[in-house]
């Protein structure tokens, strides 16, 4: 449930969510990674410090593969998002 609420939850604490939710997100540093990812799918929203925070992880689960079934629609859209901040950067 906190993973549908990541962007209020950061935009509220961002260290707190850097800490105990967004380092969770990384493939190599956890087994639940995958369902995290696959929960964060259901969220609509996605700010620019909130992308910049989980880029890594984001790009890493991209990279992956993952399969996140009907959620799918977003985590593309974000990574269309992603990769124009890349190109920005």
């Amino acid at each position: 449930m906190l993973m549908t609420r990541l962007h209020n939850l950061f935009a509220i604490d961002p260290k707190w969510t850097e800490e105990q939710l967004i380092v969770r997100l990384s493939l190599a540093r956890t087994a639940e990674a995958e369902a995290l990812w696959s929960a964060y799918g259901w969220s609509p929203s996605v700010g620019t410090d909130l992308l910049q925070a989980f880029k890594e992880p984001f790009l890493e689960m991209l990279w992956d593969g993952v399969k996140v079934d009907r959620r799918e629609g977003n985590l593309t859209a974000l990574s269309m998002t992603t990769c124009l901040s890349c190109q920005n950067a």
